[in-house]
């Protein structure tokens, strides 16, 4: 990371309190404090104020009237990452990190490079770049063909969006302003890698897809259990037939299968929305707060998960009433699947 120090013009108990506030910042960043009146009107300051100085863009930002330490941190974590910057690891982690909240959920821009000779270019009109030699399954994410480069492409990793630039296209700072700009506007399309939407569902669960995602998922007033799995996740196959017997419960039923949808997505081979950090993970998305999935983390059996579905589910349903004494014995009395996740 580019180095940058803070250097504030209060010396008052105010700034102490905040300064306490921001010892999490210590291992990033240098303080200091002055009050030296002339320092500040060299640096065209009003007192109280904050200086940050950086050795890249500007080399300096400047924040008047420091209200508390969460207002300061969001200041000195935005001015103090460059915006553009060859792309590493580390970097990468600051914008998408949850606990970075100036950065977290904003878009984010990536121009893919293999020779040295490109991104010398790229570096000299001042634009970062990803080595694709080095990041290769980063284009694949982004959904970029390989052979083809420097490519660009925005990816929106709350709404699971790849929005790539035509390839056919030489880059150029008009065609990769005019693009985001688009982008900004809304007026982009997402490109969505899909397996092919099902002519006919197979079985009790329903197969989710990248293209019917939105309609099996969100765009409904059911209550939708989802699985995101991948096809060499064990885990994910050993919880399988568990799985299945808890949809064919609501499949049985037409009254609860208009309210209840048990579903599975392959997580690898389509495009998902969210975060998803292992597999199999399970989420249910209740027909009243689409927006807020409620992440599974109870054991792998019927009746738990017949139990989630219930209590946070909007339509409540309760699919173990209706099953026969036996069954429901049987359910009761069976063992969870290990749970492992990969």
């Amino acid at each position: 990371m580019s180095w940058s120090s803070v250097t504030s013009h209060l010396m008052t108990e105010t700034l102490m309190k905040c300064l306490r506030q921001l010892q999490r910042l210590h291992k990033d960043y240098i303080f200091g404090i002055a009050n030296d009146g002339i320092l500040a009107k060299k640096e065209q300051i009003n007192v109280p104020g904050i200086v940050l100085y950086k050795n890249f863009a500007e080399g300096k930002n400047t924040f008047e009237l420091p209200q508390d330490g969460q207002t300061i941190s969001t200041f000195v974590k935005s001015a103090g990452t460059p915006l553009v910057a060859e792309f590493h690891s580390e970097l990468h982690i600051r914008f998408v990190d949850v606990s970075q909240d100036c950065f977290a959920g904003l878009p984010l821009g990536y121009i893919l490079a293999e020779s040295a000779d490109e991104r010398a270019q790229l570096r000299q009109d001042h634009i970062g770049t990803v080595d694709i030699t080095v990041f290769d399954s980063i284009a694949d994410d982004l959904h970029l063909e390989p052979d083809k480069w420097p490519a660009f492409a925005i990816k929106d990793a709350v709404k699971g969006q790849r929005f790539p630039l035509d390839q056919g296209q030489q880059l150029s700072e008009q065609i990769l302003s005019l693009f985001v700009k688009k982008f900004i506007d809304g007026k982009l399309k997402p490109a969505i890698k899909s397996e092919p939407v099902p002519e006919k569902q197979q079985g009790p669960v329903t197969v989710v897809v990248g293209h019917n995602y939105n309609d099996v998922v969100i765009n409904n007033e059911k209550d939708v259990l989802a699985d995101y799995y991948t096809q060499w996740c064990g885990p994910c196959k050993a919880m399988a037939p568990v799985y299945e017997k808890l949809a064919s419960l609501y499949a049985s039923n037409p009254a609860y299968n208009d309210r209840v949808t048990i579903a599975k997505v392959d997580a690898e081979a389509n495009d998902v929305p969210g975060d998803i950090r292992g597999f199999p993970t399970f989420k249910l998305f209740p027909a009243d707060s689409k927006e807020s999935p409620v992440l599974y983390n109870d054991p792998w059996t019927v009746v738990d998960f017949a139990g989630f579905v219930r209590d946070n589910g909007k339509h409540r349903v309760d699919v173990l009433v209706e099953s026969n004494t036996n069954d429901s014995r049987m359910l009761h009395q069976e063992q969870s699947v290990p749970q492992k996740h990969v």
